[in-house]
């Protein structure tokens, strides 16, 4: 947006007009005018609908009280400030100042009134806006944000409308009023009861997978239109309605899905980068410099004025809300934010040079609250840096009579089959029961507020039947494992509806929340029961490495090549469970070890040991080494009366013999488990990393999941929790 703005500064009055105004009259001619104005209009009335279509209003329902309080904190302060005695003074200026026509003095006061009541005013598509951008949408503060956002809007709205109504009321007969209230109601009930149901109906008539006809979109945009246009026949904001339609349309797919891909390009591509130039074009910096009055003075002081006390009263309410100091900065920061909102506003209203001055203001104002908004909230708030280091979560410091918690997640049906099969064999018993977090992954495309349902307190999936009912199955598959294990095993299951790049922050945080020691995320890619490769979705690899960096606990990896038959496969019980655990060096060799030795407490598995070495570690071991032949050692003593465990030292001369050693193994096992992270120095791995498809898996996991094996062999690449804020070398070492 600032970029395109810039641009439209460049080619507009500030710049172009002044040094060649031949060429910017031959290409901004007079009659161009009403075409951007009314190009940006519809833009801006579709962006405003859209950012409705996004939220889901629930969430203003889950936050309560204190989303309210600082839903009117935002509400009231824009209201109160510009009824202060100082803003008297600045009618006095007026006043006293020489303008031509006293018609044009009532103008620019309007004007300043419109000017301060926006600047001031928390605008909830900007701040879902900025969240976006900011990736905080799913964040605990994010929701928060637009949970207040929303109500300050809705009833800032609502007040004014009042206001309108009560001047009408003065000013007219009160037939008028009683005319305009009657249409409110009719919008009303014909939003609540009659197109909410068509779009209802609309959904149950989509095939699954299939997206809604152009027919009913076209229709969706006529009442947009209709809507806004009612709105301003009786004095009402023209974007009022169309914004309560949006909020009224049902989330997810398949309208709220298809209503963005038809217009997310075409408005925030073409439309807003036209409102955002269009108002760059029309900002005449020289001309406002020159004509920069002291009621301009006073003014512009008062907006600035305004933005910092509402920014520290909203500090101070969210301090009082708990947050910590940081957080409360943000947060203060985010609602009030100014972008597209206050720039569509101001190009809607502008009709004379007089108000084109109050625009250059505004724009020029935006620009710079905008600007320092983004920088400063990036460098307060990392959503990641509350999870990292909070707490020691791992399988290593579990205790082994202790209940161990773990994360499943899955995007698909076998996902959630592979996690199954792995927690069968992890040992759930009354000695050393599992605490079970079920987490159906569903990609979001149609709403731009994520949604975190917890099945367990009655909430109900609410997109469309197909989504619905691929939740409903995988939730079934975990309540199997539920009636299976029912005094050995806890068992919760959440939908986490999101967008792909955001969805990692949902799992951190129910990873948090529930204090697991052990996210299983499923690996991106996928083999049909011949073996061949299906599926390599790069969005779920993105997810992975994600987790990886900011994960509160351990993380496993889990690469699943087993045929199954359907369902019916999934609880078939063998005679014997072959794994194995390789183990090099390392913090996540050490996890992957304990993870192994917890499995060894289940009665078919049969764990082995793989502990690779080369000739020269013979002699002059380092400190971490001698940790971890001490563990070893450890393992080794207490287990020597176990027929169910072996422990096999593997001699390797450097990465070769290595990379013709590791596939081989998934012939033998039913599952292997691997550290992620190794010392790339080490002469056992030396070489692999330059051939290292992908970083997730590390080295060795890397050579696991080689497109030439065939083996029906499951694969768990652990990495350990990571107690620094590193997070961006992770991938590296």
């Amino acid at each position: 947006m600032l970029c395109v703005s810039q641009a439209g500064i460049v080619i507009g009055s500030t710049v172009l007009e002044h040094l060649m105004p031949e060429l910017h009259a031959a290409l901004f001619p007079p009659e161009s005018d009403q075409l951007f104005k009314g190009l940006t209009r519809f833009g801006f009335l579709i962006f405003v609908f859209m950012a409705g279509v996004r939220m889901d209003v629930n969430l203003v329902i889950k936050l309560g009280t204190k989303a309210w309080i600082i839903g009117i904190v935002t509400l009231i302060v824009p209201f109160l400030y510009i009824q202060h005695p100082m803003f008297e003074v600045f009618y006095q200026f007026k006043d006293n100042e020489n303008e031509k026509v006293s018609y044009t003095v009532q103008q620019e006061i309007d004007n300043s009134r419109l000017y301060l009541l926006t600047l001031l005013s928390t605008q909830f598509p900007g701040v879902g806006w900025l969240l976006m951008h900011l990736k905080m949408s799913n964040t605990q503060m994010g929701h928060l944000a637009l949970a207040s956002a929303l109500i300050s809007e809705l009833t800032r709205l609502s007040y004014l409308t009042l206001i309108v109504f009560m001047s009408e009321a003065v000013e007219f007969a009160p037939r008028i009023v009683l005319k305009s209230a009657f249409l409110c109601f009719f919008i009303i009930v014909l939003i609540v009861r009659v197109l909410r149901p068509l779009m209802l109906w609309v959904i149950r008539r989509t095939p699954e997978g299939k997206q809604v006809k152009e027919i009913y979109i076209a229709f969706i945009v006529a009442a947009v239109l209709f809507l806004a246009l009612i709105g301003d026949g009786v004095g009402i904001n023209f974007l009022f309605w169309p914004f309560v339609l949006g909020l009224a349309v049902p989330t997810g797919p398949p309208l709220a899905s298809t209503l963005e891909e038809k217009f997310d390009t075409f408005v925030t591509g073409l439309l807003i980068p036209l409102l955002a130039t269009y108002c760059g074009i029309k900002t005449d910096i020289p001309y406002m410099l020159s004509h920069y009055e002291a009621s301009r003075v006073l003014l512009d002081f008062s907006a600035v004025v305004g933005i910092l006390l509402k920014i520290v009263l909203l500090f101070v309410t969210a301090l009082f809300c708990r947050m910590s100091v940081q957080e409360a900065a943000a947060f203060s920061l985010i609602l009030n934010v100014k972008g597209i909102p206050e720039l569509g506003l101001f190009a809607s209203f502008t009709y004379d040079e007089v108000s084109f001055k109050t625009l250059s203001s505004a724009v020029v104002i935006t620009f710079t609250v905008v600007a320092i908004v983004s920088i400063l909230v990036r460098k307060l708030y990392d959503p990641s840096k509350r999870y990292t280091g909070y707490k020691n979560r791992s399988i290593m410091l579990t205790p082994s009579e202790g209940a161990l918690q773990i994360l499943a997640c899955a995007y698909r049906q076998e996902d959630a089959v592979a996690a199954i099969k792995l927690l069968e064999v992890s040992n759930p018993s009354k000695e050393s029961p599992l605490g079970v977090y079920g987490l159906y992954l569903e990609e979001l495309v149609g709403s731009a507020n994520p949604q975190l349902i917890n099945h367990q307190l009655g909430q109900k999936h609410r997109t469309s039947s197909h989504h619905g009912l691929r939740s409903q199955q995988i939730i079934d598959i975990f309540h199997y494992f539920k009636s299976q294990h029912k005094k050995t095993a806890q068992v919760n299951f959440f939908t986490a509806l999101s967008l792909p790049k955001l969805m990692h922050e949902d799992i951190c945080w129910v990873a948090f929340d529930k204090a697991v020691s052990l996210i299983i995320l499923p690996f991106h890619k996928k083999w049909n029961t011949k073996g061949d490769l299906v599926s390599d979705s790069q969005d779920l690899r993105a997810l992975n490495i994600n987790v990886l960096d900011k994960a509160p606990c351990s993380v496993g990896i889990l690469l699943d090549r087993r045929r199954t038959r359907g369902l019916s496969s999934m609880f078939v019980c063998s005679s014997s469970f072959h794994v194995a655990v390789l183990f090099l060096d390392g913090e996540d060799d050490r996890e992957a070890l304990a993870y192994g030795i917890r499995m060894a407490g289940c009665p078919n598995v049969l764990l082995t040991i793989l502990h690779f070495k080369t000739a020269q570690e013979s002699g002059q071991e380092n400190w971490r080494r001698m940790i971890e032949n001490e563990s070893l050692r450890t393992i080794k003593h207490e287990l020597t009366k176990s027929e169910k465990v072996k422990y096999q030292e593997v001699i390797v001369g450097d990465g070769s013999k290595t990379a013709s050693i590791v596939p081989s193994l998934q012939y033998d096992y039913d599952l292997i488990m691997v550290g992620r992270r190794h010392d790339l120095d080490s002469l056992i791995i030396s070489g692999l990393s330059d051939w290292n498809e992908s970083e997730e898996l590390g080295p060795l996991g890397d050579l696991l999941a080689s497109s030439e094996i065939t083996a029906p062999a499951s694969v768990l690449v652990v990495q350990q929790q990571i107690l620094t804020a590193s997070h961006s070398s992770t991938l590296n070492n």
